[in-house]
């Protein structure tokens, strides 16, 4: 299962919808997690320090997603995100 976690875009929003302990439990259990470049930094989560939790960092948005399974963001989608 693909799951992406994207950076949010919302003014103000400095928080991610998941932290590296959570992806570093998501990739035990078999997921396959992707991370939009920069998603933790507000939030004072490097992209190393998710590709250290076993997730691939991806800069192109559209790409996660058209490949994930589930989509993780703290503040509701946008209907052209959709």
């Amino acid at each position: 299962m693909n799951v992406a976690i994207l950076k949010e875009t919302l003014p103000g929003e400095n928080r991610v919808a998941a932290i590296p302990a959570t992806v570093k439990e998501m990739v035990k259990i078999g997921m396959d997690v992707f991370v939009e470049t920069g998603a933790g930094e507000k939030s004072h989560f490097s992209n190393d320090d998710y590709k250290a939790a076993g997730a691939d960092i991806v800069s192109d948005r559209s790409s996660l997603w058209a490949q994930s399974d589930i989509i993780l963001k703290v503040a509701p989608a946008e209907l052209d995100e959709i």
